[in-house]
Protein backbone atom coordinates (compact mmCIF):
# COMPACT_ATOMS: atom_id res chain seq x y z
CA UNK A 1 0.00 0.00 0.00
CA UNK A 2 1.52 3.35 -0.44
CA UNK A 3 2.05 6.53 1.27
CA UNK A 4 -0.95 7.72 2.62
CA UNK A 5 -1.24 11.46 2.11
CA UNK A 6 -4.22 14.14 3.92
CA UNK A 7 -6.58 15.96 1.43
CA UNK A 8 -4.40 19.15 1.65
CA UNK A 9 -1.35 17.42 1.25
CA UNK A 10 -2.57 16.43 -2.12
CA UNK A 11 -4.19 19.76 -2.87
CA UNK A 12 -0.73 21.47 -2.04
CA UNK A 13 1.34 18.72 -4.36
CA UNK A 14 -0.84 20.05 -7.56
CA UNK A 15 -1.42 23.94 -6.44
CA UNK A 16 2.62 23.94 -5.86
CA UNK A 17 3.68 23.49 -9.29
CA UNK A 18 2.13 25.37 -11.95
CA UNK A 19 3.42 22.26 -14.14
CA UNK A 20 1.82 19.70 -11.92
CA UNK A 21 -1.79 21.57 -12.65
CA UNK A 22 -1.21 22.39 -16.20
CA UNK A 23 -0.15 18.58 -17.14
CA UNK A 24 -3.13 17.45 -15.56
CA UNK A 25 -5.46 19.92 -17.46
CA UNK A 26 -4.15 18.85 -20.75
CA UNK A 27 -4.41 15.16 -20.19
CA UNK A 28 -7.68 15.41 -18.94
CA UNK A 29 -8.89 16.74 -22.19
CA UNK A 30 -7.69 13.47 -24.19
CA UNK A 31 -4.37 11.13 -24.54
CA UNK A 32 -1.16 13.04 -25.22
CA UNK A 33 2.68 12.18 -25.78
CA UNK A 34 5.64 13.59 -24.32
CA UNK A 35 6.25 15.81 -27.08
CA UNK A 36 2.57 17.23 -26.80
CA UNK A 37 2.91 17.50 -23.11
CA UNK A 38 6.49 19.46 -23.39
CA UNK A 39 5.20 21.57 -25.60
CA UNK A 40 1.63 22.95 -24.18
CA UNK A 41 2.59 23.50 -20.60
CA UNK A 42 6.70 24.46 -21.29
CA UNK A 43 8.23 21.97 -19.08
CA UNK A 44 11.68 20.83 -19.22
CA UNK A 45 11.98 16.96 -19.88
CA UNK A 46 13.47 16.40 -16.41
CA UNK A 47 10.26 18.42 -15.04
CA UNK A 48 7.58 16.81 -17.05
CA UNK A 49 9.13 13.02 -15.91
CA UNK A 50 9.06 14.40 -12.29
CA UNK A 51 5.49 15.06 -13.05
CA UNK A 52 4.58 11.67 -14.93
CA UNK A 53 5.84 9.55 -12.18
CA UNK A 54 4.38 11.34 -9.45
CA UNK A 55 0.84 11.25 -10.93
CA UNK A 56 1.73 7.33 -12.35
CA UNK A 57 2.32 6.57 -8.69
CA UNK A 58 -0.86 8.15 -7.37
CA UNK A 59 -2.53 6.03 -10.32
CA UNK A 60 -3.95 9.20 -11.76
CA UNK A 61 -2.45 8.49 -15.28
CA UNK A 62 -1.24 5.66 -17.05
CA UNK A 63 0.77 5.17 -20.46
CA UNK A 64 -0.94 3.31 -23.34
CA UNK A 65 -0.16 3.18 -27.14
CA UNK A 66 -1.72 6.84 -27.81
CA UNK A 67 0.30 8.32 -25.43
CA UNK A 68 -0.54 9.46 -21.40
CA UNK A 69 -3.84 9.16 -20.59
CA UNK A 70 -5.88 9.53 -17.08
CA UNK A 71 -7.39 6.97 -14.90
CA UNK A 72 -11.12 7.11 -13.85
CA UNK A 73 -9.44 8.11 -10.59
CA UNK A 74 -7.48 11.15 -12.32
CA UNK A 75 -10.43 12.06 -13.87
CA UNK A 76 -12.14 12.38 -10.56
CA UNK A 77 -9.45 14.16 -9.22
CA UNK A 78 -8.80 16.30 -12.59
CA UNK A 79 -12.67 17.64 -12.52
CA UNK A 80 -12.41 18.39 -9.13
CA UNK A 81 -9.25 20.32 -9.29
CA UNK A 82 -10.51 22.05 -12.42
CA UNK A 83 -13.37 23.33 -10.36
CA UNK A 84 -11.40 24.58 -7.71
CA UNK A 85 -9.59 26.57 -9.50
CA UNK A 86 -11.87 28.14 -11.77
CA UNK A 87 -13.69 29.18 -8.70
CA UNK A 88 -10.72 30.80 -7.13
CA UNK A 89 -10.36 32.29 -10.16
CA UNK A 90 -13.67 34.04 -10.08
CA UNK A 91 -12.79 34.42 -6.28
CA UNK A 92 -10.05 36.92 -7.53
CA UNK A 93 -12.13 38.53 -10.25
CA UNK A 94 -14.92 39.50 -8.10
CA UNK A 95 -12.94 40.35 -4.81
CA UNK A 96 -14.60 44.07 -3.58
CA UNK A 97 -17.12 43.54 -5.70
CA UNK A 98 -19.26 40.71 -4.10
CA UNK A 99 -20.89 43.38 -1.85
CA UNK A 100 -22.55 45.38 -5.32
CA UNK A 101 -24.26 42.54 -6.39
CA UNK A 102 -27.81 42.03 -5.60
CA UNK A 103 -28.25 40.33 -2.09
CA UNK A 104 -31.73 38.28 -3.92
CA UNK A 105 -29.32 36.87 -6.52
CA UNK A 106 -26.19 35.82 -3.87
CA UNK A 107 -28.78 34.16 -2.07
CA UNK A 108 -29.04 31.57 -4.65
CA UNK A 109 -27.02 29.03 -4.94
CA UNK A 110 -23.48 30.03 -5.48
CA UNK A 111 -22.65 27.18 -8.22
CA UNK A 112 -23.48 29.08 -10.76
CA UNK A 113 -20.80 31.29 -10.42
CA UNK A 114 -17.66 29.11 -11.14
CA UNK A 115 -19.12 28.52 -14.76
CA UNK A 116 -19.71 32.51 -14.69
CA UNK A 117 -17.60 34.72 -17.59
CA UNK A 118 -16.40 37.94 -16.23
CA UNK A 119 -15.22 41.16 -18.01
CA UNK A 120 -13.48 43.78 -16.35
CA UNK A 121 -11.88 47.09 -16.88
CA UNK A 122 -8.19 47.35 -18.06
CA UNK A 123 -6.03 50.22 -19.13
CA UNK A 124 -6.34 49.75 -22.20
CA UNK A 125 -9.89 49.02 -21.94
CA UNK A 126 -11.96 51.15 -19.43
CA UNK A 127 -15.44 50.51 -20.68
CA UNK A 128 -14.51 46.42 -21.65
CA UNK A 129 -17.86 45.42 -19.67
CA UNK A 130 -20.22 48.07 -21.57
CA UNK A 131 -18.09 46.93 -24.65
CA UNK A 132 -19.27 43.70 -23.82
CA UNK A 133 -22.66 44.23 -23.48
CA UNK A 134 -23.07 46.02 -26.66
CA UNK A 135 -21.32 43.13 -28.24
CA UNK A 136 -23.76 40.24 -26.42
CA UNK A 137 -26.98 41.89 -28.34
CA UNK A 138 -25.89 40.75 -31.83
CA UNK A 139 -27.66 37.88 -32.84
CA UNK A 140 -30.23 37.91 -29.94
CA UNK A 141 -33.62 37.72 -30.87
CA UNK A 142 -34.90 38.83 -27.66
CA UNK A 143 -33.52 41.70 -25.03
CA UNK A 144 -34.66 43.00 -21.99
CA UNK A 145 -32.94 45.19 -20.07
CA UNK A 146 -33.42 47.02 -16.18
CA UNK A 147 -30.80 49.55 -15.89
CA UNK A 148 -29.72 53.62 -14.59
CA UNK A 149 -27.74 53.87 -17.32
CA UNK A 150 -28.54 52.96 -21.07
CA UNK A 151 -25.22 53.77 -22.41
CA UNK A 152 -24.34 54.50 -25.82
CA UNK A 153 -22.60 51.67 -27.20
CA UNK A 154 -25.33 49.55 -26.08
CA UNK A 155 -28.05 51.89 -27.02
CA UNK A 156 -26.66 51.75 -30.77
CA UNK A 157 -26.18 48.10 -30.63
CA UNK A 158 -30.05 47.55 -29.79
CA UNK A 159 -30.88 50.12 -32.50
CA UNK A 160 -28.86 48.30 -35.03
CA UNK A 161 -30.76 44.93 -34.90
CA UNK A 162 -34.34 46.70 -34.57
CA UNK A 163 -33.36 48.45 -38.04
CA UNK A 164 -32.45 45.34 -38.84
CA UNK A 165 -35.87 43.57 -37.71
CA UNK A 166 -34.08 40.59 -36.02
CA UNK A 167 -34.08 41.97 -32.54
CA UNK A 168 -36.48 43.13 -30.04
CA UNK A 169 -36.03 45.26 -27.21
CA UNK A 170 -37.55 45.78 -23.73
CA UNK A 171 -36.19 48.14 -21.09
CA UNK A 172 -37.12 49.32 -17.52
CA UNK A 173 -34.89 52.48 -16.77
CA UNK A 174 -34.71 55.20 -14.58
CA UNK A 175 -36.36 59.41 -15.09
CA UNK A 176 -32.57 60.27 -15.66
CA UNK A 177 -32.12 57.45 -18.37
CA UNK A 178 -35.11 58.51 -20.45
CA UNK A 179 -33.94 62.61 -20.08
CA UNK A 180 -30.62 61.44 -21.11
CA UNK A 181 -32.28 59.81 -24.07
CA UNK A 182 -34.71 63.20 -24.54
CA UNK A 183 -31.54 64.94 -25.00
CA UNK A 184 -29.47 62.79 -27.20
CA UNK A 185 -28.67 62.60 -30.85
CA UNK A 186 -30.41 58.84 -30.58
CA UNK A 187 -33.61 61.07 -30.15
CA UNK A 188 -35.50 61.19 -33.20
CA UNK A 189 -34.39 57.03 -34.06
CA UNK A 190 -36.06 56.45 -30.42
CA UNK A 191 -39.27 58.46 -30.99
CA UNK A 192 -39.60 56.26 -34.33
CA UNK A 193 -39.04 53.45 -32.51
CA UNK A 194 -41.33 53.79 -29.88
CA UNK A 195 -44.01 53.34 -32.55
CA UNK A 196 -42.96 49.87 -33.31
CA UNK A 197 -43.57 46.77 -31.85
CA UNK A 198 -39.87 46.26 -31.48
CA UNK A 199 -38.99 48.92 -29.03
CA UNK A 200 -40.55 49.26 -25.30
CA UNK A 201 -39.29 51.46 -22.97
CA UNK A 202 -41.10 51.18 -19.25
CA UNK A 203 -40.08 54.06 -16.27
CA UNK A 204 -39.31 53.37 -12.90
CA UNK A 205 -39.77 56.16 -10.41
CA UNK A 206 -37.56 54.00 -7.78
CA UNK A 207 -34.45 53.25 -7.92
CA UNK A 208 -32.26 50.63 -10.17
CA UNK A 209 -29.32 49.76 -7.87
CA UNK A 210 -27.40 47.05 -10.77
CA UNK A 211 -27.95 46.45 -14.34
CA UNK A 212 -29.20 43.23 -15.03
CA UNK A 213 -29.90 42.48 -18.88
CA UNK A 214 -31.50 39.17 -20.24
CA UNK A 215 -30.49 38.09 -23.90
CA UNK A 216 -32.58 35.48 -25.18
CA UNK A 217 -31.35 32.26 -22.61
CA UNK A 218 -28.78 34.15 -21.14
CA UNK A 219 -28.29 36.90 -18.59
CA UNK A 220 -25.67 39.80 -17.62
CA UNK A 221 -25.03 41.79 -14.54
CA UNK A 222 -23.34 45.35 -14.97
CA UNK A 223 -21.77 46.23 -11.54
CA UNK A 224 -20.83 49.49 -11.12
CA UNK A 225 -18.88 51.75 -8.82
CA UNK A 226 -20.53 55.13 -6.85
CA UNK A 227 -19.94 57.21 -10.04
CA UNK A 228 -20.80 54.95 -12.42
CA UNK A 229 -18.02 53.45 -13.75
CA UNK A 230 -18.10 49.86 -14.78
CA UNK A 231 -16.08 47.16 -12.49
CA UNK A 232 -16.98 44.02 -14.17
CA UNK A 233 -19.59 42.88 -16.43
CA UNK A 234 -20.85 39.14 -15.05
CA UNK A 235 -22.24 36.53 -17.77
CA UNK A 236 -24.61 33.32 -17.40
CA UNK A 237 -26.72 30.98 -19.07
CA UNK A 238 -27.99 29.04 -15.93
CA UNK A 239 -31.45 28.34 -15.46
CA UNK A 240 -32.05 29.68 -11.83
CA UNK A 241 -30.45 33.01 -12.36
CA UNK A 242 -32.33 33.52 -16.23
CA UNK A 243 -35.37 32.66 -13.88
CA UNK A 244 -34.54 34.68 -11.00
CA UNK A 245 -33.37 38.21 -13.55
CA UNK A 246 -36.90 37.25 -15.58
CA UNK A 247 -38.68 37.82 -12.33
CA UNK A 248 -36.89 40.92 -11.29
CA UNK A 249 -37.36 42.15 -14.86
CA UNK A 250 -41.21 42.00 -14.86
CA UNK A 251 -41.43 43.00 -11.31
CA UNK A 252 -39.52 46.29 -11.90
CA UNK A 253 -41.95 46.46 -15.36
CA UNK A 254 -45.23 45.95 -13.46
CA UNK A 255 -45.03 49.05 -11.33
CA UNK A 256 -43.16 50.79 -13.90
CA UNK A 257 -45.04 53.28 -16.87
CA UNK A 258 -44.98 52.89 -20.27
CA UNK A 259 -43.03 55.68 -22.44
CA UNK A 260 -45.09 56.23 -25.45
CA UNK A 261 -44.22 58.35 -29.18
CA UNK A 262 -46.01 61.38 -27.84
CA UNK A 263 -45.04 61.51 -24.84
CA UNK A 264 -41.35 61.29 -25.26
CA UNK A 265 -42.12 63.91 -28.03
CA UNK A 266 -43.29 66.15 -25.44
CA UNK A 267 -40.21 65.32 -23.07
CA UNK A 268 -38.06 66.31 -26.28
CA UNK A 269 -39.75 69.19 -26.47
CA UNK A 270 -39.46 70.40 -22.45
CA UNK A 271 -35.65 69.21 -22.34
CA UNK A 272 -34.29 68.29 -25.21
CA UNK A 273 -32.87 71.96 -26.95
CA UNK A 274 -29.53 70.23 -26.42
CA UNK A 275 -29.13 67.24 -28.90
CA UNK A 276 -26.04 65.26 -27.21
CA UNK A 277 -24.50 61.66 -26.67
CA UNK A 278 -22.58 60.54 -23.87
CA UNK A 279 -21.01 57.26 -22.85
CA UNK A 280 -22.34 57.52 -19.30
CA UNK A 281 -25.67 58.77 -18.00
CA UNK A 282 -26.87 62.56 -18.18
CA UNK A 283 -29.53 64.01 -16.11
CA UNK A 284 -30.94 67.01 -17.94
CA UNK A 285 -32.29 70.66 -16.57
CA UNK A 286 -36.07 70.77 -17.03
CA UNK A 287 -38.85 73.81 -15.35
CA UNK A 288 -41.17 70.63 -14.96
CA UNK A 289 -42.05 69.92 -11.12
CA UNK A 290 -41.08 66.15 -10.76
CA UNK A 291 -44.12 65.20 -9.95
CA UNK A 292 -45.59 66.12 -12.89
CA UNK A 293 -42.82 64.71 -15.02
CA UNK A 294 -44.33 61.35 -15.20
CA UNK A 295 -47.35 62.95 -16.75
CA UNK A 296 -45.04 63.51 -20.41
CA UNK A 297 -44.68 60.19 -20.10
CA UNK A 298 -47.59 58.77 -21.09
CA UNK A 299 -50.37 59.05 -24.17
Amino acid sequence: MGEQRTPLEEIKFLADSDYRSAVLARVNDGPSTRAELRRETGASSATLCRVLRAFEARDWLVRTDRGYELTPFGTFVAAGFGDLLRRMEVEGKLSGIWREMPATLLALDPDWIADASITLPTRQGPFAPTDRAAELVDGTARSRLLTHALLDPCLVAHRDGITAGSHRFEAVVTEDVVQALAASTHAPWIGTALSTDRFEVYVTDGEVPQVIGVNDDAVYFGIADERGAPLALIETDDGTVVDWAESTFESYRRDAVALFPDGFSRLRETDGSNARTARGPETVASDVDPADRRLLYTR
